[in-house]
């Protein structure tokens, strides 16, 4: 048996719920998925805190190496052509519901939904998400202007579901 040490049982009981919400929202809501990305990841981290790795970064690593295959860093998607979220719209975002959120982020690569978990829902720097992304840092604000995309289809998500509750 390996002593791993109260460290990464420590961190890992700390931050398993928002690392599961972010395995959630990289999964675009699929539990099963979600759930695999999380395994994979706990063992990834494991076996790298066992080499001397911080497991705080190492559990971020992980999902993200499962996940973000989408695009190389030299070929990022060019800015989204969405149209912004208006002002008059924004009181509209306090009613989407995390699913709604989950099923938009199918319409953005992965590369953008994890710029955009990591710096507007972790608060991680513009540098700390570039580190971890493997990216820099233009890349990252290209990244975040997906969030129109997100949002614009959140919204139209969410008045959906509005919507089919009315039909019943």
């Amino acid at each position: 048996m390996f002593d791993t040490g109260p460290v990464f049982e420590d961190v890992l009981s700390r931050r398993l719920g928002s690392m599961h919400a972010f395995a959630l929202f990289m999964a675009c809501g699929h539990e099963e998925y979600a759930e695999e990305i999380m395994t994979r990841a706990v063992l990834r981290a494991l076996e790298e805190h066992l080499l001397g790795e911080q497991p705080d970064r190492s559990l971020e690593r992980a999902i993200l190496a499962d996940v973000v295959t989408d695009t190389p860093p030299a070929a990022l998607p060019t800015g989204p052509s969405a149209t912004p979220v208006q002002p008059a719209d924004r009181h509209r975002l306090r009613l989407v519901s995390p699913a709604c959120l989950r099923r938009a982020a199918e319409r953005i690569p992965a590369r953008a939904r994890a710029a955009i978990w990591l710096v507007m829902v972790e608060r991680r720097s513009y540098n700390e998400t570039a580190d971890l992304l493997g990216i820099d840092l233009d890349a990252i604000a290209s990244l975040l202007e997906w969030r129109d995309v997100l949002m614009r289809a959140a919204l139209d998500d969410s008045a959906g579901d509005v919507a089919r509750r009315f039909a019943r």
